[in-house]
């Protein structure tokens, strides 16, 4: 399993864009003007969550595009596999990993609309709200999505697509109890199971964490098996200490649209679960 960083570039953007206030617009050029100087990345994505747990529902969406100069550095790891499970123990980032900032011009793709197959409403990204959570679920699992962007001519050409979205399910992890710290033994398997509410769409993804979080265990289960275990090889890898673990639905697509952007669309299901909130996972002691 191998990760695309191209996605934590842009959540990196955004964190960099809130820092500085906004665009640059002292140089007096257009958005477009500025993306074809930088003659670099083009990149988009347009995420819509759901939760449905027994402590409340939500749901949110959020659209982001950025252009830029270059790839920040990745993180230096090695990877091994173990069944349905990668390891990956990466070296932490430094400060000297970054000796220049990548340039980021943030771009616009117009209004983004997002309907469901069964539904008349219409979720609306604009280039004013460009993110939301509101309360209550849109989706129990396998409906159709269809996420349509109008362009914008000084940013990011229109695009659509459709994606079904992912099950519900209901997690349940060996040795948690509710609001518990999860002990996981080192030595052994760990077990996972979930229940599934309507037809199966998705893959289950398992991300274990250190303290650090500059190493992690990643696992994929096909939603429709019931059951996934991370095995004691890739636990014993992890030295014994805090971390977390955390659980998700996905369903997704990697859209390749004109003049040169790469536009991932995601729709994620928070798993319910004895963890915080009622969501399936949250901290946990490897022992």
């Amino acid at each position: 399993m191998k990760m695309d960083y191209r996605w934590a570039w842009i959540a990196a953007c955004a964190v960099a864009c809130a820092a500085c206030g906004g665009d640059d617009s002292s140089k007096g050029d257009s958005i477009r003007d500025q993306l074809a100087r930088s003659k670099g990345l083009r990149l988009g994505e347009v995420s819509i969550s759901n939760k449905n747990t027994t402590n409340g529902s939500s749901h949110g969406a959020s659209a982001n595009f950025y252009g830029g100069t270059s790839l920040p550095v990745q993180p230096q790891c090695d990877v091994t596999v173990e069944g349905n499970c990668s390891i990956s123990r990466c070296r932490p980032f430094t400060e000297s990993d970054f000796p220049t900032p990548p340039e980021i011009i943030r771009a616009s793709a117009g209004n983004i609309e997002i309907r469901r197959s069964n539904s008349d409403r219409v979720l609306t990204l604009s280039p004013g709200r460009e993110g939301f959570e509101s309360s209550g679920s849109i989706w129990s699992g396998g409906e159709d999505f269809f996420i349509k962007a109008a362009g914008d001519p000084d940013g990011v050409p229109g695009f659509e697509t459709t994606l079904k979205a992912p099950s519900m399910i209901t997690v349940s992890v060996a040795g948690q109890t509710s609001g518990k710290d999860v002990r996981i033994p080192r030595s052994k398997d760990l077990e996972v199971q979930w229940e599934r509410e309507g037809e199966p769409s998705g893959v289950v993804k398992l991300i274990l964490t250190q303290k650090d979080d500059s190493s992690h265990i990643a696992c994929t289960y096909p939603v429709e098996g019931g059951s996934g275990k991370v095995p004691a090889s890739a636990l014993s890898a992890f030295p014994a200490g805090n971390g977390g673990l955390y659980f998700e639905l996905v369903e997704e697509k990697n859209l390749g649209i004109a003049e040169g952007w790469k536009v991932r669309v995601a729709l994620s299901a928070k798993p319910a679960g004895l963890g915080p909130d009622g969501i399936a996972g949250g901290n946990v002691i490897l022992e």
